[in-house]
């Protein structure tokens, strides 16, 4: 029973460090999104004035990363959890992260549940839009999910070499195959 807890303890200690990327980079986003809304606040700064422009400019550019912080997510734990070849894991994750965005996508729209926008978003409908695609909403969830799932199938593949013509889809390649929707 004692080999059983501490198994999972380590691997929620595992879990725990992977997450620390992506987690240690969310301060430094935040205090530049601070900068950059007492830059663009009108009762401190024209709106006409190039220090108005340079703090929209900053704000316009680290806002995405907030909301795209599943993709951020997805990549930092794939990365953290990969024992071999971690850039290749993380590459995979990508691939990965989008490849579910598209199917995502797909169903929603064969399966007509793609809902009406309300003043140009999908405010309260459980749908958002990521990178282009309208999915369901899961938030860092996604990230989570499909990072420990990369991460796993992963660790399982990366160094399984195919023979013949078919080992040209052996390592990560063999990954990105597996985790096909």
């Amino acid at each position: 029973m004692k080999g059983i807890i501490d198994n999972i303890l380590n691997k929620l200690q595992l879990f725990s460090k992977a997450m620390m990327g992506p987690i240690f980079f969310l301060p430094v986003i935040g205090l530049i999104l601070a900068l950059s809304s007492i830059l663009t606040n009108a009762t401190l700064i024209n709106e006409h004035s190039a220090i108005f422009s340079i703090g929209k400019m900053i704000g316009d550019t680290f806002w995405p990363l907030f909301g795209n912080l599943g993709l951020i997510f997805c990549i930092g734990i794939t990365y953290g959890l990969a024992k071999d070849k971690k850039s290749e894991a993380a590459l995979v994750a990508v691939m990965c992260f989008i490849m579910f965005l598209g199917a995502n996508s797909s169903y929603l729209q064969f399966s007509g549940h793609v809902a009406a926008k309300i003043n140009g978003e999908y405010y309260g409908t459980g749908q958002t839009e990521l990178l282009g695609f309208t999915v369901v909403d899961m938030g860092i969830f996604l990230g989570l999910i499909l990072g420990v799932t990369i991460a796993w199938v992963h660790n399982r593949l990366c160094n399984v070499e195919l023979n013949g013509v078919f080992s040209v889809y052996g390592g990560a390649k063999l990954v990105l195959i597996a985790m096909t929707p």
